[in-house]
């Protein structure tokens, strides 16, 4: 079985979204320490314990929060095989830890994520792309195509490193933005030899409701 951590950003402290989030984490099972890390310092007592305090996460400084969990929690860590890092508003569906407990996972450095669908339950932004310099959720079938792989992302939400990648990611660090430090990120890491990879087999809910994605127009390819 592999060892699963996971890091957890909290931008806005434990609001009741993200203690809903760690709770569902931790009954999940296959699930070993849970690192949160909060913008504002915790009201109640963690379970647990340990947690680490960034202000700067509470500005939307997502880039840096990003990066000081894939710095950190590898360090706190070190005998892990996978990191799993999600946002406080992003929880596992059933058998989402099983699946990565039981996994083969790759020996060079691989980034990885699963699908993602929004509170009404439909699709939400995970393995994305561009098509026509626009931002695109990439039909699933297709996500190894040429067309799609070479711009290809994974949204923030949740981000899952072996430990090669993570190495490579606390090496690179998230781009210190508001808004599209995963895609800058996924492109410097794929840049550096890293690999992406969709795990369609696992998803995630997002506790409230975002912005729906854009879809691929798959006649404009003739797929």
């Amino acid at each position: 079985m592999n060892k699963i951590v996971v890091g957890v950003l909290c931008g806005r402290g434990d609001t009741p979204e993200a203690v809903g989030t760690l709770a569902a984490i931790r009954q999940a099972g296959h699930v070993g320490p849970i690192t949160p890390l909060f913008g504002v310092a915790p009201t109640n007592k963690i379970r647990g314990g340990a947690y680490i305090h960034m202000p700067d996460a509470s500005q939307n400084k997502r880039g840096r929060a990003r990066t000081e969990l894939v710095r950190r929690v590898p360090k706190m860590f070190k005998a892990a095989d996978l990191y799993v890092f999600l946002d406080d508003d992003t929880r596992p569906e059933p058998g989402y830890f099983d699946y990565l407990a039981r996994m083969e996972i790759p020996a060079d450095p691989v980034l990885m994520g699963g699908k993602l669908i929004n509170a009404d339950g439909e699709r939400s932004w995970d393995v994305c792309s561009f098509q026509d310099k626009v931002p695109v959720v990439v039909p699933y079938p297709f996500w190894t195509n040429p067309v799609w792989y070479k711009d290809i992302y994974l949204s923030g939400p949740q981000h899952i490193f072996n430990r090669p990648g993570v190495e490579l990611a606390a090496k690179l660090g998230y781009p210190d933005l508001e808004y599209g430090e995963d895609t800058n990120f996924c492109f410097g890491f794929k840049a550096n030899h890293g690999q992406i990879v969709f795990i369609p087999e696992i998803t995630a809910r997002l506790a409230h409701q975002h912005t729906p994605p854009n879809e691929v127009m798959l006649w404009s390819l003739g797929v």
